[in-house]
């Protein structure tokens, strides 16, 4: 139970921190903010000069990518207390499960991102462990939140 506690808080916290950098680094009107290419740019790299974000006890936010190619933004994340070897692989699966769940009941209901929607933006959340290995990643499609 202890465990499925932190993985719902985990969820909702890189949630409320997902909407709440997009909201400070909107960007006002000008050539970059009709360009969604630019614009995601400027985010990507507002939120990165901020970071790292200590977004909860044991995890923060490192780096925000934009990619063209794909047309999304990638939230890479560290877990500063754990180790991959923390867990079991099915443990993590579940995280990853739950944190998945969790973003897309957010986003659905977060108007903030409605021009991430309108531009058909793509979401990935990258997460590492404290030795920067690869724990997990969830990529939310377009269509999708």
């Amino acid at each position: 139970m202890k465990l499925s506690k932190k993985i719902i808080l985990l969820g909702l916290t890189l949630s409320v921190l997902f909407v709440c950098s997009c909201k400070t680094n909107e960007v006002k009107s000008s050539p970059v903010a009709e360009n969604p290419v630019g614009k995601y740019d400027v985010v990507a790299d507002a939120v990165t000069k901020q970071c790292p974000i200590k977004v909860a006890d044991g995890i923060q936010m490192d780096k925000v990518e934009y990619n063209k190619s794909s047309h999304s933004l990638k939230y890479i994340y560290t877990f500063t207390k754990m180790a991959k070897s923390d867990n079991s692989e099915a443990t993590w699966k579940l995280i990853e499960a739950v944190t998945r769940e969790t973003l897309v009941a957010e986003f659905k209901s977060q108007p903030a991102i409605g021009q991430f929607r309108n531009d058909k933006l793509n979401l990935i959340f990258v997460c590492n462990d404290k030795n920067n290995v690869h724990l997990f990643t969830v990529m939310l499609k377009h269509g999708e939140y």
